[in-house]
């Protein structure tokens, strides 16, 4: 069984209803949670939230 590469966890009880990883190389992403809060993250860096009340 293979293990994850990275996992991260939001607050709030919800799922990711969408991501996108950046195109540039940088292993950077921007996530959509059910509950509409994007947030951006990266793979040596947690998740901060940079906008709510998003839909999608």
């Amino acid at each position: 069984v293979k293990e994850p590469f990275m996992s991260r966890s939001f607050d709030a009880p919800n799922h990711v209803k969408d991501l996108r990883w950046d195109k540039s190389g940088k292993n950077a992403y921007v996530a959509l949670s059910s509950d509409g809060v994007l947030y951006h993250g990266g793979l040596r860096t947690q998740h901060t939230d940079i906008a709510e009340n998003v839909e999608a």
